[in-house]
């Protein structure tokens, strides 16, 4: 890993844990683990930038190349969620089954597919990760390139997929049809989605442990406090 990966996880993981002297606690735990969710997929979407330039695959150019080309087309990139877009509706656990694809038309991609439980999508100041494949012949997990999409290019339509929980964020599904998106948007090297996917994955494993483990502490928190109040037969609970 490059050194703003490491710099991304060390932050991440100190925003999920805590120094050791005050570990966050309860919703504290939800809390840190949101504000590091941004952190986690920036450094998803930069996570090839820091490798030698150059390398890749064919003619593209490096990701130190690309990484600059993202940051100059969206300045504000550090200050915007990231949709990610990994599962489709016939690709789940198994994600190297994706079937979006984007074919290349001279200095552009053309994207076309349908990707869902994409957290956030409909949500303000928010970019959508798409990974797509761009080789239909290579190996499943070689033919695979990350694309960062802007929700208001014609042809992307984002729809709120109702869940009995997490309303604040909500998941999306996102048809793309004949979606436009500049060269200078793929993010590491053409067909090196994978690597990047993997970089991602591994960050968020932490960061959702940490969150289910604040979410179950909240709740032990608030039943103990709910104990200590609750009177039957003339005496407390708890």
């Amino acid at each position: 890993d490059g050194p703003l990966v490491t710099v991304i996880r060390q932050d991440a993981a100190h925003q999920v844990l805590g120094d050791l002297g005050e570990r966050p606690r309860g919703r504290n735990w939800c809390r840190h683990r949101e504000r590091s969710r941004d952190r986690a997929q920036i450094g998803e979407a930069h996570a090839n930038r820091d490798r030698p330039a150059g390398q890749g695959s064919g003619a593209e150019p490096g990701a130190d190349a690309v990484g600059e080309m993202l940051e100059r087309r969206f300045e504000d990139a550090v200050d915007r969620r990231l949709s990610i877009g990994m599962s489709e509706p016939d690709a789940g656990s198994d994600v190297a089954a994706l079937r979006t694809t984007a074919v290349r038309d001279g200095d552009e991609f053309v994207v076309n597919g349908e990707k869902m439980w994409c957290t956030g999508a409909g949500l303000p100041n928010t970019l959508l990760a798409m990974y797509v494949r761009t080789d239909r012949d290579a190996a499943p997990r070689q033919g695979i390139s990350l694309l960062i999409i802007d929700p208001t290019t014609p042809g992307v339509e984002i729809r709120r997929v109702p869940t009995l929980a997490r309303h604040i964020l909500g998941t999306n599904s996102v048809s793309l049809t004949d979606v436009v998106v500049p060269k200078q948007n793929l993010v590491g090297g053409l067909n090196d989605g994978w690597t990047v996917l993997l970089s991602g994955l591994a960050l968020e494993r932490v960061l959702r442990a940490g969150g289910y483990v604040g979410a179950a502490q909240a709740t032990v928190d608030d039943a103990l406090a709910y104990a200590k109040q609750r009177q039957q037969f003339g005496k407390r609970i708890g």
